[in-house]
């Protein structure tokens, strides 16, 4: 009671010195960047960040990263040069007023001076979409399967040798049991590469259209060998695979893609399906080891990307990117998540949690992405809902949560879907084959260029 009456009479002490406005709360410095985009790649080190600082009182000062920006001519704009390091750039900018309220944000941007350039060394042999290309262990890349020129199937098997800016380009001796597109190839801890899923079109329609089986591809004999499986079937194409260990046993996660998703419905799954290899005296062999062969509830998507990132507070976890593409076309929704994978004594042995993440900068689908460096993956072409073919490239920082679309300037020299992008020992990333604005499936293959030493 007495903190009441106390309250009361600094009312009625107020009111009779004509003190009757309300308490505002003082609203820090606002901040607003007007220069650069900060939303695109910066290609120069170099950069005039320019920004307006907004406040009810004087501002006495502002400072990017603890450097002091200068006012210019224009009222309350602050610019400040920068020089950034490749990758991405924390900017924490705080401004001061006159009565010591301080306003801050924290920026950020990427800097990748990186170029494209079309190749002619690293042609396929054929035309190709939903191949795969796997980095093997010696430095060498795997191609595998995908869809030919005629939408069929192939079974044929390429590893790709780089030699300064040319390849040495070899038909293996060996090829797929099963020709399938759309499947994944997993590079295995023991070097070895595991081929599951995929289908023998490009719109499957039914189980029968769906590959279940499991290959193993060993380098020292360059032979594929088909894997003697265990559990429910694997059906499911154009879909995503994520590596993990525990123990010394090897477990394969595959996400998203098309699939069956109730009796013999064809739909775009939104569950993970865990395999393990198992490699005894007797064999190899693969087990689906989920309870009633997959598990949860993520976004539905297909014809995504999916690339490992840095580890953090005990979690494994992978970048994923895509968006659903419901048969024929039509309106699709762009996703971006990230897939946290935690020790589990309950769940297989990882339980996989969900982060959602901003979305795209173009939503695409179809597209092939690689990392330029831990935590920054380059995403390339694609097509969006609309149905066009982009050429276009954006970098997701695994820092900042966020994309950031390259300049207009650095695009692909031929827009294409359906392709891969891989990282190459030189640091360069090789693009092959795909599918073009017309429609026809391709063998052309393009760099993009990180900045010579």
């Amino acid at each position: 009671m007495t903190h009441r009456l106390v309250y009361l009479s600094l009312l009625t002490a107020l009111f009779a010195t004509g003190c009757d406005r309300p308490f505002v709360a003082v609203e820090p410095p606002g901040i607003e960047v007007i220069s650069p985009d900060l939303s695109e790649v910066q290609l120069s080190a170099s950069i005039t960040l320019r920004f307006r600082v907004t406040s009810l009182r004087r501002i006495t000062g502002v400072e990017i990263n603890g450097e002091e920006a200068s006012p210019t001519s224009d009222s309350g704009v602050f610019e400040i040069m920068l020089t950034l390091s490749e990758g991405v750039n924390r900017l924490f900018v705080a401004a001061f007023d006159s009565e010591g309220n301080v306003g801050s944000d924290t920026l950020f941007s990427v800097h990748l001076p990186y170029g494209t350039s079309d190749i002619l060394a690293a042609t396929l042999p054929q035309p190709l979409a939903n191949h795969t290309a796997t980095p093997l262990a010696g430095g060498s890349l795997l191609v595998v399967g995908g869809l030919d020129a005629n939408g069929l199937p192939s079974a044929f098997a390429y590893t790709y040798i780089e030699q300064g800016f040319d390849f040495l380009i070899s038909e293996l001796p060996g090829e797929l049991a099963h020709a399938r597109a759309g499947h994944t190839a997993s590079l295995l801890p023991d070097g070895r590469v595991l081929i599951v899923g995929g289908s023998s079109v490009l719109d499957p329609g039914g189980a029968s259209d769906f590959t279940p089986t499991g290959e193993l591809y060993d380098p020292g004999s360059e032979l594929f060998a088909t894997l003697a499986f265990a559990g429910e079937p694997v059906t499911r194409a154009f879909h995503t695979a994520a590596t993990l260990t525990d123990g010394g046993r090897t477990f394969v996660y595959l996400f998203g893609g098309r699939g069956i998703v109730a009796g013999s419905a064809v739909g775009t799954r939104s569950d993970v399906t865990v395999l393990e290899v198992r490699s005894t005296s007797a064999g190899d062999s693969l087990i689906n080891v989920s309870p009633g062969g997959a598990v949860g509830a993520f976004p539905a998507v297909a014809h995504h990307i999916q690339l490992p990132l840095s580890n953090e507070g005990g979690f494994l976890r992978t970048f994923a990117a895509g968006t659903y593409e419901p048969p024929g076309g039509g309106e699709s929704n762009p996703v971006s998540f990230r897939f946290l994978y935690t020790p589990s004594t309950f769940f297989f042995p990882f339980e996989v949690f969900e982060e959602s993440l901003s979305p795209m900068q173009v939503p695409r689908v179809g597209h092939a992405a690689a990392l330029a460096t831990p935590g920054l993956a380059i995403l390339t072409g694609g097509r969006t809902p609309d149905g066009s073919v982009v050429d276009n490239l954006e970098v997701f920082a695994d820092e900042a949560g966020q994309f950031f679309r390259f300049p207009s300037s650095t695009a692909l020299h031929t827009a294409r879907h359906r392709h891969t992008a891989t990282l190459l020992p030189s640091g360069r990333i090789l693009l092959l084959g795909g599918v073009n604005t017309s429609g026809t499936t391709i063998a052309s293959a393009e760099y993009i260029l990180p900045p010579f030493p």
